[in-house]
């Protein structure tokens, strides 16, 4: 990844895929994760009224921990995506230094090659 970023949707459009959107967008991933464990798991407990008044109450005694379980689940993924992008900021950032130690090495060897 360079240095300089581009702009989102410079980001996004980015056919050599250099620059990534992720990490910019993952908040609102998470958003819309909650958002929509609270819809889909709200809307059926209180349409279960409709059927039962017991369907109904179960619904609302299943729906948070359901919710729960959901938000976990997403907010995993989400952080499994961004280690993933941390490692390969960190592997891109060792192989640059690796490669810089390696030119003032090859510098030095070559430096004394020539005085001798």
């Amino acid at each position: 990844m360079s240095l300089e970023h581009k702009g989102f949707f410079a980001s996004l459009f980015d056919m050599t895929f250099t620059e990534f959107i992720t990490e910019r967008i993952i908040r609102v991933l998470y958003a819309l994760a909650i958002l929509g464990a609270a819809g889909f798991g709200l809307f059926p407990a209180i349409a279960g009224f409709q059927f039962s008044f017991l369907a109904g109450v179960s619904g609302l005694v299943l729906w948070p921990i359901l919710f729960l379980i959901y938000v976990i689940m997403a907010r995993v993924a989400l952080e499994t995506v961004i280690v993933l992008f941390r490692i390969a900021d960190n592997t891109s950032e060792s192989e640059r230094i690796l490669e810089r130690d390696y030119k003032k090495q090859v510098s030095a060897e070559e430096k004394a090659e020539k005085e001798k």
